[in-house]
């Protein structure tokens, strides 16, 4: 063997040697790595025992408030506006005159039409009298009576045209500011006024579909309002949409409030709460639990020594999480500490106080 391939061969040989010893330099772990062996090192942590809890699951959304009924006032005919009977923001009851508008053709219309119709009345008392007596015929008789009906059409339609010159409060309620002044001109359908029913407050929200089979009609729902801090308000729902929304996959509840002092507006935004489920089930705080991405699991604890247990949650009540499977009541699980464990890891349980 020639000097060269002597040399080359020694080089190869070194390089090889620092393979292998490089390969068990990164496969060991470094003498002062903070991860714990199982046999090894003891983490230290705070312990939770698992117990049966009163789960409270309920339903958040934000909602707004509304009148009971609420519309636009408008008159039925064109005109002048010649009274306005309400004041602005005040209470009316239902039937009450609100506005008065122009109406001297409109009784004139009527006068001249009741006149009409007395007389054509009068015709055909006549004529069945004579009739009786054989001095007219039937077919005269007929044609007066098909006077008279016409004759009567026409003044119930004058009488209707005259009651449109007066607009009434449909409902009691509270009315709004007034759009037009007296004198003003005024044509069929335009807004006068608004009359808002808050007697009774509706509040609406939308919740997701997932939790269509939890709503009910008759649960309540407690509105809480930034205006009112401090205050629960209990509604009643009365209404489930039957359609779920094809952009929002939710769909609308309404639920009435009773607001006899007028306390309430319209417009108000809303928290609402319903609580869908009282039970009392298995829980453990949130801490403890470790979300992995096959699921979430706990470290049950069993002589010091840790069990990784994957577990099936339901909902969240405070601070705590209802376990549906995969733990005990009584058993002891770790609450502080979970990110420094896994499966079979030494565990040293601090005292009150302890830091870790």
């Amino acid at each position: 063997m020639t000097i060269f391939r002597q040399v080359l061969f020694g080089v190869l040989l070194l390089m090889v040697a620092f393979g292998v010893w490089q390969g068990q330099r990164w496969n060991s772990p470094p003498a002062d790595s903070k991860l714990p062996n199982a046999n090894l090192e003891a983490v230290p942590v705070t312990l939770a025992t698992v117990a049966p809890t009163a789960i409270v699951e309920a339903i958040e959304a934000v909602g707004s408030t509304q009148a009971h009924q609420a519309i636009n006032i408008v008159p039925l005919a064109d005109g002048q506006i010649m009274e306005i009977s309400f004041t602005p923001g005040s209470q009316v009851e239902a039937g009450q005159v609100l506005v008065r508008l122009d109406d001297e053709a409109e009784r004139a219309e009527v006068e001249e039409l009741e006149a009409y119709l007395t007389k054509n009345t009068q015709a055909l008392d006549r004529a069945k009298r004579l009739l009786a007596r054989q001095n007219v015929s039937q077919a005269t008789v007929d044609d007066l009576l098909s006077e008279r009906d016409a004759a009567l059409a026409r003044l119930q339609g004058a009488r209707k045209a005259l009651a449109d010159r007066v607009v009434r409060a449909p409902y009691s309620g509270i009315v709004g500011f007034k759009e037009l002044d007296i004198g003003a001109r005024v044509e069929e359908g335009q807004i006068i006024t608004t009359l808002d029913d808050l007697s009774v407050i509706d509040v609406e929200f939308s919740v997701p579909g997932i939790q269509y089979t939890k709503v009910r009609l008759g649960m309540t729902a407690r509105i809480t309002i930034d205006a009112f801090p401090g205050r629960t308000f209990n509604a009643i729902i009365d209404r489930i949409d039957t359609r779920i929304g094809q952009a929002s996959r939710a769909f609308r509840v309404r639920a009435t409030l009773p607001n006899p002092d007028i306390l309430l507006p319209a417009g108000l935004f809303v928290t609402v709460t319903v609580v869908v489920d009282e039970r009392t089930s298995l829980a453990v705080p949130e801490e403890a639990i470790v979300a992995e991405a096959n699921g979430s699991i706990v470290f049950v604890v069993t002589e010091n020594k840790v069990e990784r247990r994957p577990i099936s949650v339901g909902v969240r009540t405070g601070n705590l999480v209802e376990v549906i499977s995969g733990v005990s009541d009584g058993e002891r699980i770790v609450h502080e500490g979970v990110q420094r464990l896994r499966d079979g890891s030494l565990v040293r349980v601090l005292a009150s106080g302890e830091q870790g």
